[in-house]
């Protein structure tokens, strides 16, 4: 666990912490690797929904299918 200076104060702070204890400004490098985690498992639900559905059973296989398109479209940036 790396110690990076605040952008906005200068207090140092963990590279995995969302926010800055000093001031409370948003980590973007930790808030985006959070972000990207959350992407993939959604990603990942899709993929076991499909597979579920082509291979035992379709209903539970489409509502997992369903669920990782929803997180992952909620967990997508647009830049």
């Amino acid at each position: 666990m790396a110690l990076v200076p605040c952008q906005e104060c200068g207090k140092e702070m963990s590279a995995e912490a969302l926010t800055c204890p000093g001031c409370g400004k948003p980590n973007k490098a930790a808030t985006d690797g959070a972000q990207n985690n959350r992407q993939a498992v959604g990603c990942a639900l899709v993929l076991l929904g499909i597979v579920i559905a082509l291979l035992f059973w379709p209903i539970l296989g489409g509502i997992l299918a369903l669920t990782g398109i929803i997180i992952a479209a909620l967990n997508t940036r647009f830049a």
